[in-house]
């Protein structure tokens, strides 16, 4: 994870940074935080500073740019609409991609039947007396 720096410092990438305070504002059962503390090998001072740097917008673009003073079930319904969320996003655009097939199979289709019947005929249920004769004896097979 870390580099270090010409002093032996470890050095996290801004990216890291914006990685771990999203990570961090998903926590949302009890101990969480500090577990993802340890598995960061971060200090908690550490952890606070990048938050509230996050939340200053001092980090980036990709961070949250106000302070959201919620509780841990408020947090969690966030969490949780945030992947419905993600998940009807996909939905919709699955459902895009089987419309957009759907159209191209009724263009070839409708492509299909325009050329077995000829571009200006009119289908024998639609046609007038008249015109049915007049059908009747073109194609008469005898």
């Amino acid at each position: 994870m870390p580099g270090r720096s010409s002093k032996g410092l470890r050095m996290h990438t801004l990216a890291e940074k914006q990685q771990f305070v999203k990570e961090f504002h998903e926590c949302v059962e009890w101990g969480a935080k500090t577990e993802l503390l340890r598995r960061w090998n971060l200090h908690a001072e550490v952890g606070r500073q990048w938050v509230m740097a996050a939340e200053e917008g001092r980090l980036g673009p990709a961070a949250p740019t106000k302070r959201l003073n919620m509780g841990s079930e408020q947090r969690a319904r966030l969490v949780a609409l945030e992947r419905e969320n993600e998940r009807l996003r996909a939905k919709v655009e699955a459902a895009e991609a089987a419309l957009v097939i759907m159209g191209k199979a009724h263009e070839l289709l409708d492509g299909t039947l325009k050329s077995s019947l000829g571009q200006d005929e009119v289908p024998v249920s639609l046609m007038s007396v008249e015109e049915y004769q007049a059908w009747l004896d073109r194609y008469k097979t005898s």
